[in-house]
């Protein structure tokens, strides 16, 4: 990847948050809005979790007895 391209990611992750907080400000989320967000966001720690540490646990397991 060039410069341009993985300043241009880095720029769009950094203007993320702060987009995101006024859009919020302006507007107030509903109950709905509110849970699917949180759902989503957990599902994604847990994913991101989960396929970090499977290729150890592929490891760990077919490690060979002492």
């Amino acid at each position: 990847m060039d410069f341009a391209m993985l300043f241009g990611i880095a720029l769009a992750g950094g203007l993320a948050s702060p987009l995101g907080g006024a859009l919020s400000l302006l507007r107030a989320p509903s109950t709905l809005a509110l849970s699917l967000s949180v759902g989503f966001a957990a599902g994604a720690v847990l994913g991101a979790f989960a396929f970090q540490m499977l290729p150890t646990r592929v490891g760990v397991a077919t490690m060979p007895a002492r």
